[in-house]
């Protein structure tokens, strides 16, 4: 197959600049996404943190003891009748 026609080149050109470019935009999109993706991990944290204190918080209030007044039926009464007694014998 050898002819001797001259041949002519067909626009051949490197396409550097545009891999580049389409490389430089990828990997713009996946540190976004990374970025994204960290923004929304310790957005979750937070929440669960704050979440845990305040059950903690409700948790310390409930095991907290707070002294409440006996009821009256159980205080002893002082026996009258001895005190009676009692001022009686001074006078005399």
């Amino acid at each position: 197959m050898c002819t001797n026609t001259p041949r002519t080149a067909a626009g051949f050109s490197f396409r550097l600049q545009e891999r580049a470019e389409k490389r430089k935009e990828f990997f713009q999109k996946l540190e976004e996404k990374i970025h994204a993706k960290e923004l929304e991990q310790t957005n979750l944290q937070e929440k669960s943190k704050e979440s845990q204190e305040a059950e903690i918080k409700l948790l310390s209030k409930s095991l907290t003891f707070k002294a409440t007044p006996m009821p009256s039926f159980y205080k002893e009464q002082p026996p009258k009748v001895e005190l009676k007694k009692v001022v009686q014998n001074l006078r005399l």
